[in-house]
């Protein structure tokens, strides 16, 4: 069973790789992610602090979630591999994944 961070991470991920959120603007705060998305508040801060491991976004108290800039992602990350294929606007993105991997 799937975790509801898990989609809710997969839906952050789609938002900030298709440009939704820009590099070096700030996530909505928890509580309007918590109403936006329907889920609870410890599962938005989940996500983000997963958001966060990938190197998606860099956190600082008092100030939010920052997207960081696209090359500071961790791009071996699935979550993150996935959303750069089907919504990031650089097509070189899986062979770069291949030529890492390889």
């Amino acid at each position: 069973m799937r975790r509801r961070y898990h989609e809710l991470l997969a839906e952050l991920c789609d938002a900030i790789v298709g440009g939704t959120y820009a590099e070096g603007t700030s996530l909505p705060n928890v509580t309007t992610l918590h109403d936006q998305f329907g889920c609870s508040k410890g599962v938005v801060r989940e996500a983000i602090r997963a958001l966060e491991e990938r190197g998606l976004v860099e956190v600082r108290k008092g100030r939010g979630a920052e997207v960081r800039p696209r090359e500071r992602w961790d791009t071996r990350s699935p979550h993150v591999l996935r959303a750069c294929i089907e919504r990031g606007p650089d097509p070189q993105t899986l062979r770069l994944a291949i030529d890492a991997r390889a």
